[in-house]
């Protein structure tokens, strides 16, 4: 026979049932016909029970479950690197690309350098920079060049509308987010790198470049090659 409640209590107090710790729950009602594989002491739940209709399940008492943390997923990516690339990439790319076809030119130097590399597939002259008549060689040709490639690959040529002149300064955010990934790696290890390029990628300035056809998105990914090289250099 069932032991009734007040039963139950005095042997829960008493400590009759050694290394179980007895907690109440609530009855189930059954179906007729229908064992509901109830074994232990009544208002007991025992390591397996069978519900209404008919399907077993099992009952952990007291499981304990480690919760995932920001620094659990960030072991996760760093443990491959080219799982860590891809997910910089694809963050880079949510950071930098939006606006990027929308946006009207914004700096008067962007407008000029756009307008430079439109005379240069108009004249065909990829030597002499110039803005309208005016000579424009303040800084290296090969910003223009880059623009101009650009222009040619996407098929529109002179007429490239403004955001296909930003185009290598989107790809060189982007290269600039992977290279401090790169940069770091033999000075903080993969998980201060991740980090590092985490960082990177939600810069207000380096977003705000990225959607501009200037030469500073380029720089800053050309400064970051030669650094990686010297780190390595200097750590040999």
């Amino acid at each position: 026979a069932r032991d009734s409640p007040r039963v139950y209590r005095q042997n829960r107090r008493g400590g009759n049932w050694p290394g179980f710790e007895a907690k109440p729950v609530p009855r189930k009602r059954g179906v007729p016909g229908k064992d509901v594989g109830y074994s232990g002491p009544i208002g007991c739940a025992g390591p397996q029970e069978t519900d209404a209709v008919g399907l077993r399940r099992s009952v952990v008492l007291q499981a304990r479950r480690e919760p995932f943390t920001i620094a659990t997923y960030l072991d996760l990516i760093a443990a491959s690197r080219a799982g860590a690339v891809a997910v910089l990439l694809l963050v880079a790319l949510c950071a930098f690309a939006p606006g990027i076809t929308t946006i009207p030119p914004v700096d008067r130097d962007e407008a000029r350098y756009a307008q430079a590399s439109k005379q240069m597939m108009e004249t065909g002259n990829y030597l002499d920079i110039r803005f309208q008549e005016q000579p424009r060689y303040l800084q290296p040709a090969g910003i223009y060049w880059l623009q101009v490639a650009a222009a040619k690959i996407t098929g529109y040529g002179p007429e490239a509308p403004i955001w296909v002149y930003r185009l290598p300064s989107l790809l060189a955010a982007m290269a600039a987010v992977l290279l401090t990934y790169w940069v770091a790696l033999p000075l903080a290890g993969q998980d201060g790198a991740l980090i590092a390029a985490l960082l990177m990628a939600p810069s207000i300035l380096l977003g705000a470049e990225a959607r501009l056809a200037k030469t500073d998105a380029v720089l800053l990914a050309c400064i970051l090659s030669a650094t990686g090289f010297l780190a390595r250099a200097y750590l040999r």
